[in-house]
């Protein structure tokens, strides 16, 4: 079996640095020195992030992958691996098993595709999952010990590393096998969310209107500052529209969807809207960026001119969509295409410091280019 255990900093839901959950003061002072704690990846580690978790371990260098059995030295990712999540909280002595995925895929080097941050959070990771493989234990359940190698010896457990390959003979005959037990027989709750279609669809027994229930989405949908309040929204647009199948109702479900990070049923819904009402501005600007951070590059740069009728007299407006044309078109390796933007950019824009930005990308495709000629 591949396994690999993983220190991160303790929290308590790994969906984001708020009030109610911060960064211990063990395995979290990297991420409190860089990023004051915020929007780093393994804050992130159990947030279902368009049905996958992206996990994060703050390591130099690669993982080394080619410990595990069977991998070539030069693979660049594993798959079915059992990842096991640990850390220590400030108010415990040990390090514990927070949780795990299963059927991970393990990459050697940091993956960075460049997820929009206006859609949730900038994506960077070491371990990629199905969110239906991922598995968050309550505080109350993490009482699985890790050992630590400068107690117990070496390869009987991690050691100052922030990862533990445990490929020692101890490990692989004997800690191993309580991990994999404790694991497969642990059948108490687990406590993050995974948006299946059940929970996406979900409605509320409701005698009020559809125009009603509407109306107090929208509220809370303004006024959601969680993941919690916007899921109470869909569930409420999806009653109402289970009364009123209004476009109104469903572009507003799109826009739920989108702020629970459900990217590709939200595109679905702006994708039905689009079929009954046309090339309508708002919808194109709704979808433009989802199909942006799915890697629908065709479809992002389709849209972006569809767009562009409507910003003929504002150059600026038409820089930005050249800009996400841009970034698709260098996801596609089409750098031809790039540079012929970068030029329209230049020739347009009166921002002094894009024009500046996009001259130096320019520049790093032309000699990406000359490189590989």
């Amino acid at each position: 079996m591949r396994i690999l255990f993983c220190n991160i900093t303790y929290m308590t839901n790994y969906c984001g640095v708020d009030n109610e959950d911060r960064v211990s003061k063990y395995g979290g002072a990297w991420l409190k020195e860089h990023l004051d704690g915020k929007d780093v990846g393994e804050v992130y580690n159990f947030q279902d992030y368009n049905h996958s978790c992206y996990g994060f371990v703050h390591i130099d260098g690669q993982i080394h992958i080619e410990r595990f059995e069977d991998v070539k030295s030069n693979a660049q990712e594993i798959n079915n691996v059992l990842v096991v999540w640990c850390a220590k909280a400030d108010d415990i002595d040990n390090h514990v098993i927070v949780g795990w995925y299963k059927n991970a895929t393990v990459y050697r080097f940091e993956q960075a595709p460049g997820a929009v941050p206006s859609l949730g959070r900038d994506l960077y990771y070491r371990v990629k999952a199905k969110a239906e493989d991922a598995y968050l234990l309550p505080e109350e359940e993490r009482m699985f010990v890790i050992p630590r190698a400068s107690v117990e010896g070496p390869g009987r457990g991690m050691g100052q590393s922030n990862l533990w390959y445990a490929d020692s003979e101890y490990a692989k005959m004997e800690f191993i096998p309580k991990v994999v037990t404790y694991i497969e027989s642990y059948k108490k709750k687990y406590i993050n969310i995974v948006y299946d279609q059940d929970k996406l669809t979900k409605t509320l027994d409701s005698n009020e209107s559809g125009q009603v229930l509407e109306e107090k989405a929208g509220d809370l949908f303004e006024e959601g500052m969680s993941k919690e309040e916007f899921y109470q929204a869909l569930c409420l647009i999806n009653t109402a529209i289970s009364k009123t199948d209004s476009n109104d109702a469903i572009f507003l479900r799109g826009n739920i969807l989108k702020e629970l990070n459900c990217f590709d049923e939200a595109i679905a819904v702006f994708e039905e809207l689009l079929n009954r009402e046309g090339d309508v501005q708002d919808l194109l600007e709704a979808i433009i960026y989802l199909y942006a951070v799915v890697n629908k590059n065709d479809k992002a740069i389709e849209t972006a001119e569809k767009l562009m009728k409507f910003f003929e007299d504002d150059t600026e407006a038409t820089c930005e969509l050249y800009s996400i044309i841009i970034d698709a078109y260098d996801r596609k390796g089409e750098y031809q295409k790039v540079i012929e933007c970068c030029d329209k950019i230049i020739e347009l824009t009166s921002d002094k410091d894009l024009r500046e930005f996009v001259m130096e990308h320019k520049k790093h495709v032309m000699e990406w280019i000359e490189s590989v000629k």
